[in-house]
């Protein structure tokens, strides 16, 4: 155990009283413990000090303000070990629509509301009485979306990672345990990574299909973006034709998924003319949408032929998500590792 473990214990404890806070009621299922039960008590003194007294909205952005996290994700995702047990009290209530939505506060919290579920099916009760009223219904069998599979593709490979499967028998190629853990804490880029979950729904099997080739072909992990060289062409009978529509064809899936112009990050060689550079991409990038104008990488080469495209997430120009999220999608659509 050390000090920073006192961190998890506040926000766990938060998080109970919070919900303890509105729904004071409830304190009967924590009888079998005294000690809880009274620190629970004192969860009403929190009502009109910590939490506006009649209205619940925002009530949970009071731990990651305490505690000093950049969302309430990171909050509810890592710190906040009793959602579970939260879970459970609203599901033998039968409320569970009208709490912890997917995707709202996390993949790994929706795992650990379907973990509360469970307990209230095993018997975590209110009472003998209570539990007899509570008729769950049954729910019909649906095909999952995408961003459903990307996400329970994203959470079983960080679920077997951390239970000491190695991260290279689990991960796909190009994916690492540090920029798939990225995924999960992604500090600035968070609504980047909202909108890419949410662009899932919107692709076809094609896109998914064209959109895999291209990152195999053309992502770099470091700087992260996609990077357009003829170099990477070199099967092809004419390399600077086929760069070039690989790189409008990329542009126009990403902008199907709901990503504008002001979205798009386009780079050159520092050390490349930019006149030259303008030359070859000026016509491709305006046909898309996208200024001509470049940011500048470092690198050795002055090839000006060679043009990089990343997403811009609030002040960062580019990002592992990008990858994370196509090899997800890859994944949890079933492709071939490799494309054909």
């Amino acid at each position: 155990m050390k000090l920073h473990h006192l961190r998890h214990s506040f926000a766990s404890l938060l998080a109970l009283k919070l919900v303890m806070a509105r729904h004071p009621q409830w304190l009967g299922a924590f009888a079998p413990w005294p000690k809880t039960t009274e620190e629970l008590t004192a969860s009403q003194e929190l009502v009109g000090s910590l939490i506006k007294p009649f209205n619940a909205a925002g009530d949970s952005f009071v731990i990651p303000r305490l505690l000093g996290h950049s969302s309430l994700q990171v909050s509810l995702t890592h710190y906040a070990h009793t959602l579970d047990i939260a879970a459970a009290l609203f599901q033998c209530y039968g409320l569970s629509k009208e709490v912890l939505h997917d995707r709202e506060i996390g993949p790994l919290v929706h795992k650990r509301f379907e973990a509360g579920v469970q307990i209230r099916e095993n018997a975590f009760v209110w009472s003998a009485e209570s539990l007899a009223q509570f008729k769950p219904q049954g729910k019909p069998q649906t095909a999952l979306s995408r961003s459903q599979r990307v996400d329970m593709t994203l959470v079983d490979w960080l679920k077997r990672c951390r239970d000491g499967e190695p991260a290279t028998a689990v991960l796909p190629e190009g994916l690492t345990l540090e920029g798939l853990q990225n995924w999960f804490s992604p500090r600035q880029a968070v609504k980047l990574q909202e909108r890419l979950i949410a662009a899932s729904d919107k692709l076809t099997d094609d896109n998914i299909h064209l959109l895999s080739r291209l990152g195999h072909t053309y992502w770099q992990a470091s700087p992260p973006m996609f990077w357009f060289s003829e170099e990477r062409c070199k099967g092809s009978t004419d390399p600077e034709l086929t760069m070039v529509n690989d790189a409008v064809a990329l542009i126009k899936l990403i902008r199907q998924c709901g990503f504008d112009a002001n979205d798009f990050v386009t780079w050159r060689y520092a050390k490349a003319n930019e006149k030259s550079h303008k030359k070859l991409w000026r016509k491709t990038l305006a046909s898309a949408g996208l200024k001509s104008q470049s940011e500048l990488r470092s690198g050795r080469s002055n090839n000006p032929k060679c043009l990089g495209i990343s997403l811009r997430a609030g002040n960062v120009k580019r990002t592992v998500l990008l990858s994370v999220w196509l090899l997800a999608l890859k994944h949890g659509c079933g492709l071939p590792e490799r494309p054909q």
